[in-house]
């Protein structure tokens, strides 16, 4: 007996899990060391403790929001339906923790029940951004392909003169590549949230003949002057494809918030060091002249779908600095803001420095 009871204690001081055992009687006999992490406590501190005083005691633990209801009403459902004897409550903290309650009942002669807490905190976070991003994503769908389908139908079942065909026609092609670059977004954050950079090939590359190449393909909107790029050799350490795409999707935020015949430049930004793991970091800055972002606007600038004009006039997601932000996360660097009402932006983009030459390639997988 006392074997067997000395491995029980040390599988229930093992579980990341509380566990709360009561007795005949409905005192609390036993609590292990996960129920006082879980709820900052102690065992001795409830130890027989009636069912109704620790009810009360544990719900003074919780928030208005999430409350305990009591043992009482848990027993109650386990009695009819064994599977519905649970329920979420979160504790004030600190930490806040959002913490699911089940009850067992039992037959044993010594034990009548027993309370078992699992900290959910990180699965209901994670549900509920993945609720708020698919939300989010059906709405931001919903707006473009509401205008392909309303002015296609149009042109299927009236007759129109060739002008207004020709107007309606551009407007659907304009949506759907609007839908395109939607989902082109989602499937890269998608498959990023789930690879995170599997399959990208780092190397040692010059960041200004990167830049220049984003620069030489790019198209500015019309009545937009091309921008300037003063850049010399930078040696980092990235996957090309990503980086250009960091850098064309700051370019066209650039130009897109920015009256016509304004300013974009591109140039080097300071060194620095990773303020986090130290490793070297060069980059460059993509400055505008446009309106510019205030306090607000800048600190949700990288939440996904966040857009600082909703009215939809100015184009764009509300997904290309968020996914701006995970390229580089992803790559080891930094993306920062600079901002202010009337004053422009200026985003610094700052990769790894590579150990190697710039235009040393990685060989060939075999």
């Amino acid at each position: 007996i006392e074997d067997r009871t000395a491995q029980l204690n040390t599988l229930f001081s093992l579980s990341p899990d509380g566990l709360v055992v009561f007795d005949a009687q409905r005192m609390v006999k036993y609590a292990n060391p996960a129920f006082e992490r879980l709820c900052n406590g102690r065992a001795e501190q409830i130890k027989n403790m009636r069912e109704a005083e620790f009810s009360s005691w544990l719900g003074s633990l919780c928030t208005a929001e999430q409350a305990f209801s009591g043992i009482a009403l848990l027993r109650s459902k386990a009695s009819t339906d064994p599977n519905s004897a649970w329920e979420l409550v979160t504790t004030e903290g600190p930490p806040s923790r959002v913490v699911r309650l089940s009850l067992v009942l039992s037959n044993a002669q010594s034990v009548s029940q027993i309370l078992y807490l699992r900290d959910v905190t990180h699965e209901t976070e994670v549900a509920r951004v993945k609720n708020r991003f698919l939300t989010s994503a059906a709405h931001e769908l919903r707006t473009p392909l509401a205008s392909v389908v309303g002015f296609a139908e149009i042109l299927v079942t009236h007759q129109l003169a060739a002008d207004k065909q020709l107007e309606f026609a551009r407007i659907v092609w304009r949506q759907s590549l609007h839908l395109s670059g939607i989902l082109d977004e989602l499937l890269d954050i998608s498959r990023m949230d789930a690879r995170g950079a599997a399959g990208w090939h780092l190397q040692a590359l010059d960041l200004a003949e990167l830049a220049g190449q984003v620069l030489a393909s790019f198209q500015p909107p019309s009545g937009h002057l091309r921008a300037s790029l003063a850049l010399s050799p930078l040696s980092v350490r990235v996957d090309p494809m990503r980086a250009q795409q960091v850098i064309r999707n700051v370019l066209s935020n650039a130009y897109h918030h920015s009256a016509a015949g304004s300013p974009v430049s591109i140039s080097q930004a300071p060194a620095q060091l990773h303020p986090h793991n130290g490793a070297p970091l060069l980059g460059i800055e993509i400055q505008d002249a446009g309106a510019g972002m205030n306090e607000q606007e800048l600190a949700q600038a990288f939440d996904r779908f966040y857009r600082a004009d909703p009215s939809g006039k100015r184009p764009g997601t509300g997904l290309g600095l968020s996914l701006c932000k995970d390229i580089m996360n992803l790559l080891g660097g930094l993306i920062l803001l600079r901002s202010a009402p009337q004053q422009g932006t200026t985003v610094t983009l700052l990769f790894v420095q590579a150990d190697l030459p710039v235009g040393h390639s990685p060989p060939e997988p075999g």
